[in-house]
């Protein structure tokens, strides 16, 4: 079932060209970032899932692409900026899940080139910019991105990242499973909340695969199963949201909460 998932999107050009390796990502004048990693954020998620599913020359293409944007040095020029640094976040994990899916089958001098252009990367996602960043959203990005890569390359200190932002994450939730730093984003409160539940789920997958439940961790009875609780009610019946989105906190395109 899960390679005949992989395997669903066809190839619509069987010698469709890997998108030319980027320096980095720039601060935008408006909202949001300036998509600069979306076509290739896309084509290594695509490949990465057909080499998943046994697909050879997508995982053919997955390696190739690595091994360029590494030796290119991608991304390192990325600004110092939260937007630009949030989109940096949301690229590393489609990567680093694309690598650990081919790196078996690439030799130890390529493995160690890879592992050395993504290293610096991800440890430049743990800055503080001293905001609600450091706190939000933003923050569970980049503490999924430092787990993740912190257990493929057995490290730690990375590693446990992920187990003290659930602490902290549960701490910051009310009692009924809002999250405020998120719930008062206007038309985007949902949306910001969905983000935060992929991303602290991706820490307890990690973390279940290792033995170690995060999923029942819960906090004066707070919990992650708390947080989805509370997203399906109010996807269900938006009035649930109505007092906090209406402080409309850099709403985004959508100014309506």
């Amino acid at each position: 079932e899960i390679r005949k998932a992989c395997m669903a999107e066809d190839i619509s050009e069987p010698d469709e060209e890997m998108p030319n390796p980027i320096d980095g990502l720039k601060e935008t004048d408006g909202y949001g970032t300036d998509r600069g990693m979306s076509e290739f954020s896309w084509f290594i998620m695509f490949h990465g899932g057909r080499a998943l599913a046994g697909d050879k020359a997508s995982a053919a293409r997955v390696k190739s692409s690595l091994l360029t944007w590494a030796d290119a040095n991608a991304l390192t020029q990325t600004e110092e900026v939260h937007d630009a640094y949030y989109a940096l976040k949301r690229s590393l994990l489609p990567m680093i899940v694309s690598y650990t899916i081919v790196k078996d089958d690439m030799s130890k001098a390529e493995r160690k080139k890879v592992e050395d252009w993504i290293d610096p990367l991800v440890r430049r996602v743990d800055k503080k910019f001293d905001g609600d960043v450091d706190m939000n959203n933003h923050r569970y990005l980049a503490d999924s991105v430092l787990t993740l890569w912190g257990n493929v390359i057995n490290d730690g200190s990375l590693y446990k990242k992920g187990e003290e932002r659930f602490d902290i994450f549960l701490d910051q939730m009310e009692a009924d499973g809002t999250l405020p730093l998120e719930t008062r984003r206007g038309a985007r409160g949902l949306w910001y909340i969905r983000q935060s539940i992929a991303d602290m789920t991706l820490i307890a997958e990690i973390y279940d695969r290792n033995g170690d439940d995060l999923y029942s961790m819960t906090k004066n009875g707070k919990s992650l199963p708390l947080l989805t609780n509370y997203f399906v009610s109010a996807v269900r019946s938006p009035l649930i949201i109505l007092p906090d989105s209406s402080e409309n906190y850099i709403p985004g395109p959508s100014d309506n909460f």
